[in-house]
């Protein structure tokens, strides 16, 4: 008797060996503070903690741009920026610590309401954060103090993969603080980048404001290879310094 398969059955089928590649892989996930308020960001949540109940070890770095640009505004308060860098002063701080710390719980809260609208509907995903990393302070450049901007110093990269190994999300946002018990502000894009080099992760996921990487045709380029990103990197990098050659 001929059986015909259901649309769940085939895609089942097609999905399994993608899945069976990728079970025990390491992927870091940077999602950006604008993808918050983004009506999609339920979903992104879900697609996250499906991939880490099928085995999945997943790294979520977290940004607060926006938010703390929204809080300083509300304060009256001016941070400006020294090459793509915010210029952190303590009030400044004060105000990127309330804004990444509520994040951090509401990202939580977002995960704790497990996955939704299937079979593993109530499913328990551990969201762990942690002084995972300590950073250090930028300093001077340029004449320009960067105050509580800081950098990496160093990555516990043992104590992430104790957590990642139990089945947990690592969450980690961009305030770290030092050897010396002070708190800096981080880029969301070291952190990740950093954490995924480290990790020696199979991918490095960006969600962000922009539709992504755009290639020689206008069209957006879904993956790259890190010797293909590096080409497109310092393809950017002389195209900024001849535009700051001419003046534009």
């Amino acid at each position: 008797m001929k059986r015909r398969s259901t649309p769940l059955v085939k895609g089942f089928r097609q999905s399994a060996p993608y899945l069976n590649a990728h079970v025990g892989k390491t992927m870091v996930i940077m999602v950006g503070g604008e993808a918050f308020a983004d009506p999609n960001f339920d979903n992104i949540v879900n697609d996250i903690a499906l991939l880490n109940s099928l085995g999945i070890q997943i790294v979520i770095v977290y940004g607060a741009r926006p938010q703390i640009s929204t809080l300083l505004a509300e304060q009256d308060c001016h941070s400006p920026y020294h090459k793509g860098i915010r210029i952190t002063d303590e009030r400044a701080l004060e105000i990127a610590k309330q804004a990444a710390g509520q994040l951090q719980l509401d990202i939580t809260a977002r995960f704790s309401m497990g996955i939704h609208n299937t079979p593993m509907a109530g499913a328990q995903i551990n969201i762990i954060s942690g002084n995972f990393i300590i950073a250090q302070p930028l300093g001077v450049d340029d004449g320009i103090d960067y105050w509580h901007s800081g950098k990496i110093r160093r990555i516990d990269t043992d104590a992430i993969k104790r957590q990642l190994d139990q089945g947990s999300i690592v969450l980690l946002g961009p305030i770290a603080s030092s050897v010396t018990g002070e708190c800096f502000n981080l880029t969301s894009e070291e952190v990740a980048t950093q954490v995924a080099i480290r990790l020696k992760a199979d991918k490095l996921i960006g969600f962000c404001s922009e539709l992504g990487v755009v290639g020689d045709n206008n069209e957006i380029i879904s993956e790259l290879l890190p010797n293909e990103a590096d080409h497109i990197h310092q393809k950017l990098v002389a195209q900024r310094a001849q535009d700051c050659g001419t003046g534009r």
